[in-house]
């Protein structure tokens, strides 16, 4: 055993007494001493269970770091990009119903709107109008406006004089102020198609398109991979985002109202919602790690506001463009009338985000090494924790110059003349048991086998004529029967359940498969004969013909065989052989006791032979392997 350190034995024998500066004196050697890597082999039960313990969940984080969190792969925010189109089916069904049957359309009175904003504009309910879609609709390159509410009103300008060389001062009249509702926005519907585009050379629609929903259900669309669009109304996406237009707004902010109380609806003040469009080609579900399923998860967030909130001001002039009396162009050649157009109502912007990523080769490799470190941290985990609670793991962890009488004595080992680059006295070698229990010397062990192989030449010195004869087929090719002895069959025999079907079904019965038997080798399998059950391989069993003798010997464990008619089929272990003769059986595969019987039983017949007729119950018998 390794002598520990000087400082440590010191430290070691007054471990329980060391006084507060020699501890300190201790930690400062410590911490000054040159360290290396030594590795130790030691049958502590308590570090290798710890070892073991720390080496599976390390293993086991490293591993689902790699997998499951797909560390492997190099990420990037996608572009998910939309193509957005109005679809105004259901929104023109019901243009022909009166808008009086709408909740939000009263006209007068403050049931629903009683407002006063911060410009001092007062608001009431108000009136219905059906517009045209493209009169409060407006689409933007990645957004699009839905409008529900405008305050419409004329103005009239009025600029007196007749100098057009000069500005002049103008008046301005406002008149017919008037609130509306548009009827039914909410059924104005959307096809949308999306396209996932990344700089790795991704460009194609997703797969699949899950729509969550404020409950926590989803709904899924596939758009194939002809892109088909996904049909949504505005109510839907209104929907997905909790908000309920006749509902009040909680953000508005105002002077006050008009009448009992603040009534903001958000049909008046407008919603800003944003569309967020997540894509991954990554599964969440450990169970599924390399599922790289293209998916855009899409989720509509309410963004709050504290105004009506609405696109420009739109403006309509609709009166002349000349100015004063004598009809001439002047510096304030304005339309002297124009109607303006306040709008609120939804804005819905798309906005992208998610990861996906692609196999890559250096981030593949950025992860094993990570992995390795971390395996690594199992072992000097252990060794902190044996350093401390066992003094003869830091002697067998730190050597020092006292084990090195132990490689003088094995150098001197290596220079013996009688075992020159050996260091130990091969005589002292012996073989161990399975019980770790030493047994006789290296030498004894070698004359032992020395005996045993001059035993077995003198075992292959008797084999009789017969057996060379197997040797020499083996070792050739097909070739013919000596004169005076015929060729032989494998003659297959029908089954029960073959038969039985074929009575059920009323057919004849079917005709038995011959198989030609050559001298010399010849391999047996599925394929042979009606043999095509899978349970039997192509290379099932050989057999080797030698006159009028079979060597039947099995590449692998099934294959059994049935000699001078016992009436019971033996297997046949994997790599021994047997000897058959004419009216022996064959079995490809042994199924003792299961449906069906064996598989593939065949008798060994000569040319002129004919098979010992069996009845059907001995024959059933023998199918089953009863």
């Amino acid at each position: 055993r390794a002598v520990p350190p000087l400082g440590f034995r010191e430290g070691r024998e007054t471990r329980g007494t060391m006084g507060l500066w020699a501890g300190i004196k201790f930690i400062v050697k410590e911490t000054i001493t040159y360290k290396t890597v030594k590795l130790v082999k030691t049958y502590d039960k308590t570090l290798i269970l710890l070892h073991l313990f720390f080496m599976t969940l390390i293993t086991t984080y490293a591993f689902y770091s790699i997998v499951v969190s797909h560390s492997y792969m190099k990420f990037e925010t996608p572009i998910t990009s939309v193509t957005q189109s109005l679809y105004r089916n259901d929104f023109d069904d019901l243009a022909g119903n009166a808008a009086s049957t709408l909740p939000y359309c009263v006209g007068t009175g403050n049931d629903l709107v009683d407002y006063v904003s911060v410009a001092n504009d007062t608001y009431k309910d108000p009136q219905c109008v059906r517009l045209d879609p493209s009169e409060f609709t407006q689409k933007d390159a990645n957004a699009l406006w839905v409008n529900t509410h405008f305050r419409q009103r004329t103005v009239t300008r009025t600029c007196p004089g007749k100098d057009g060389t000069e500005f002049k001062a103008c008046t301005e009249t406002v008149a017919n102020v008037r609130d509306a509702f548009i009827a039914g926005p909410e059924h104005l519907a959307l096809d949308l198609s999306f396209t996932v585009t990344a700089t790795f050379g991704l460009a194609q629609p997703p797969a699949e398109l899950i729509i969550r929903k404020p409950d926590g259900s989803t709904v899924t669309h596939s758009p194939g991979s002809k892109n088909d669009a996904a049909r949504l109304t505005i109510g839907d996406i209104l929907s997905s985002a909790g908000i309920d237009l006749d509902a009040e707004s909680p953000t508005a902010i105002g002077k006050g109202s008009v009448f009992a109380a603040k009534r903001a609806p958000h049909r008046l003040m407008g919603v800003h919602l944003r569309v967020k469009l997540e894509t991954t080609n990554t599964n969440p579900d450990p169970w599924k790690p390399f599922d790289t399923t293209l998916r855009t998860f899409v989720s509509v967030e309410f963004v709050p506001t504290k105004e009506m909130f609405g696109p420009a001001t739109q403006v309509y002039y609709v009166g002349g463009h000349l100015d004063f009396d004598d009809n001439l162009p002047s510096l304030q050649s304005h339309d002297q009338v124009r109607v303006e157009r306040d709008w609120s109502g939804v804005y819905i912007e798309y906005e992208s985000g998610g990861e996906v990523g692609k196999v890559d080769l250096i981030t593949t490799m950025m992860a094993i090494t990570n992995a390795f470190v971390l395996i690594g941290m199992a072992t000097a985990i252990v060794d902190n924790i044996g350093q401390l609670i066992s003094a003869r793991f830091y002697d067998d962890k730190y050597e020092d110059d006292g084990e090195r009488e132990i490689l003088e004595n094995i150098a001197s080992q290596l220079e013996e003349p009688g075992h020159l680059g050996v260091p130990f006295d091969p005589k002292n070698l012996r073989l161990m048991s399975d019980d770790d229990v030493p047994g006789m010397n290296y030498e004894d062990a070698m004359y032992n086998i020395m005996n045993q192989i001059r035993e077995i030449e003198d075992r292959l010195s008797m084999i009789p004529e017969e057996e060379g004869e197997f040797v020499e087929a083996e070792g050739g090719g097909p070739s013919r029967q000596p004169d005076g002895y015929p060729p032989l069959y494998l003659v297959e025999e029908i089954s029960a359940e073959k038969r039985m079907k074929a009575l059920e079904e009323e057919e004849e019965e079917p005709e038995p498969a011959e198989i030609l038997l050559y001298p010399g080798v010849q391999m047996m399998g599925r394929g042979c004969g009606n043999v095509l059950s899978k349970a039997v391989s192509r290379q099932q069993f050989t057999l080797t013909v030698v006159k009028d003798k079979v060597r039947m010997k099995a590449l692998r464990d099934g294959p059994g065989y049935m000699k001078d008619g016992v009436g019971r089929f033996e297997p046949l272990k994997m790599g021994k052989s047997v000897v058959l003769t004419v009216g022996d059986k064959v079995v490809f595969r042994m199924r003792e006791g299961k449906q069906g019987g064996h598989l593939g039983v065949h008798t060994i017949l000569d040319e002129g032979g004919e098979e010992e007729e069996v009845g059907w119950l001995e024959s059933i018998r023998i199918q089953l392997g009863c």
